[in-house]
């Protein structure tokens, strides 16, 4: 089981939970420089983890934490193939998709819940323009295994006739669904 989540706001919970700095400094009340050196500190951990590279490594004669290095992309990739996947802001259909593919498992049935946090939620979207591209470009690896999670996720949804089922509870039973409309010509 592998549950994505938006690279950059990966990125901020990181932040937030694990450095000291994060209670005295908001993430989107740092520079874009002092967002790069966090992305550079905890960023691409996905595919360091799913590539079978180094994702939590530690300095055990100083008791520090290293940065994320190493994965392969491919390695990664079939990973995530071999895995039933989950996508964190849309828990409700990773739930749907959990219930079908692990039946004997309880995920299916857990709800969302939200941690306690030291700061205030912020999310990509809280980013300017720059900041936002600054940090895509320093988490490349990890932007492209989410979207290759999330076409595995669709496919599956797809597949499996949950991505219907979602739009029915979020829509009402007669409603017209975008994805089933052709265009017209």
């Amino acid at each position: 089981l592998v549950v994505m989540r938006e690279p950059i706001d990966r990125l901020i919970a990181a932040y937030t939970d694990f450095d000291d700095g994060a209670l005295d400094r908001p993430f989107d009340t740092l520079s874009t420089a002092e967002m790069r050196h966090i992305a550079l500190e905890y960023g691409n951990v996905a595919l360091a983890y799913l590539g079978n590279g180094a994702y939590d490594p530690q300095n055990v004669q100083n008791n520090s934490k290293l940065s994320p290095s190493g994965g392969d992309m491919e390695v990664a990739k079939s990973t995530l193939r071999h895995c039933s996947i989950g996508i964190f802001d849309r828990w409700e259909e990773s739930q749907q998709l959990w219930a079908k593919e692990l039946p004997w498992s309880t995920l299916g049935n857990s709800t969302a819940h939200e941690r306690p946090s030291k700061v205030a939620h912020v999310t990509h979207r809280d980013l300017n323009p720059e900041q936002v591209d600054a940090l895509r470009s320093l988490l490349g690896a990890d932007f492209e295994l989410y979207q290759h999670a999330t076409r595995i996720f669709d496919m599956r949804l797809h597949r499996l006739n949950l991505a219907a089922e979602s739009e029915e509870e979020a829509c009402g039973p007669h409603a017209v669904r975008a994805s089933c409309a052709k265009p017209r010509l």
